[in-house]
């Protein structure tokens, strides 16, 4: 699809309302790891997308995180798939004490970093998972706060490795943390050591090959190397957004300057329980800002490469359990199209 169309249909469907939304539950089977009791548990087929909110947690057309089922009887959270070796190795980890005490208390993503971390998983996937528990605890403040502790506290300590892509964006969700505990003057230190050139890449040219097989366009060569290009500049635009929401003393979990275009704009037209910078924010006109008496502002950018934009999620099938233990292919998006606030972020969808 070319840019002007698609231009056109964000534009449509900012008019029209959110994206076209699946996520119909379904039951699905699965026989525990340990012990090989089946049992079923409730998912869905597919979901949509259209973008996230701060923590990185997404808006879309089913809860997240996606549950991850829990065996009964034993408690054993199947976060992956499991070699033989480490179900030897998760038998008498799920029968301690400490594990059975948590069941009641902690939710299962919390349940998943704690086993994770003592089958020495990698600590960026045990603190991916934490921060992932904390949205389940949205409606529980303190547990919440203790998780958002303890992963702002793995994530500083993570080694800085490879092109510091994935470690900065760790970073972030650490700085965002750290602003939702109030903790803005540690926020601010965090942001302002972090080198951020690694983000600053140029988006390269289209490198353009065969005609498609449907004869409509052409193969874009060079599709994966945008893309990522694409996602550092997002970050780098969130990082931006971050610190002035630091500078700000806003320590909530959805300002409107950086969730979403669409649901921003919603939210502003509904009016309601909005803050005083959210009614400055909407009386703006800028991107997720509409003025309910105006309605959405047409002159607001839509291709930035680095700035706010639009943008719309295709609906994807549900992945395995094992998506979730990764924060490669959660900071990335669910799948091809996803979104940090109106940041766009895409990548191809994790194995």
């Amino acid at each position: 699809m070319g840019r002007a169309a698609l231009a056109g249909l964000i534009a449509a469907a900012a008019i029209l309302g959110p994206p076209a939304r699946a996520g119909m539950p379904v039951e699905a089977q699965m026989k525990c790891p340990i012990g090989g009791k089946s049992f079923t548990y409730t998912t869905t087929a597919s979901y949509s997308t259209w973008g996230t909110r701060p923590d990185g947690k997404p808006y879309g057309s089913w809860d997240f995180p996606l549950e991850l089922p829990r065996c009964p009887g034993n408690g054993l959270v199947v976060f992956d798939r499991f070699t033989a070796e480490e179900v030897k190795r998760l038998e008498p980890l799920v029968a301690s004490a400490e594990y059975r005490a948590m069941l009641d208390k902690e939710t299962n993503y919390y349940l998943a970093a704690w086993l994770m971390k003592r089958l020495g998983r990698p600590d960026i996937d045990v603190a991916w998972m934490i921060v992932q528990a904390s949205w389940q605890a949205d409606a529980r403040p303190e547990l919440k706060a203790r998780y958002q502790t303890e992963y702002v506290a793995l994530i500083r300590a993570l080694p800085r490795a490879g092109d510091a892509g994935d470690w900065l964006a760790m970073q972030g969700r650490a700085a965002n943390g750290l602003r939702e505990l109030k903790r803005f003057e540690e926020a601010k230190a965090l942001l302002a050591g972090l080198d951020l050139s690694p983000l600053n890449v140029p988006v390269p040219e289209e490198k353009v090959g065969a005609t498609t097989p449907s004869g409509l366009g052409h193969q874009v060569l060079n599709f994966e190397e945008i893309q990522e290009a694409k996602r550092k500049r997002a970050f780098l635009g969130y990082f931006e957004a971050l610190k002035d929401l630091i500078d700000r003393r806003d320590a909530r979990s959805e300002p409107l300057r950086l969730i979403p275009v669409e649901e921003a704009a919603r939210r502003c037209r509904a009016g309601g329980d909005l803050s005083a910078d959210d009614k400055e924010y909407c009386a703006s006109g800028r991107p997720g800002g509409v003025a309910p008496e105006r309605g959405l502002n047409p002159s607001r950018p839509r291709d930035s490469l680095s700035g706010p934009k639009a943008d719309i999620c295709r609906t994807r099938p549900s992945r395995p359990a094992s998506v979730a233990a990764s924060p490669k292919a959660s900071l990335r998006g669910f799948g091809r199209c996803a979104s940090i606030g109106s940041w766009r972020v895409s990548a191809a969808s994790p194995a």
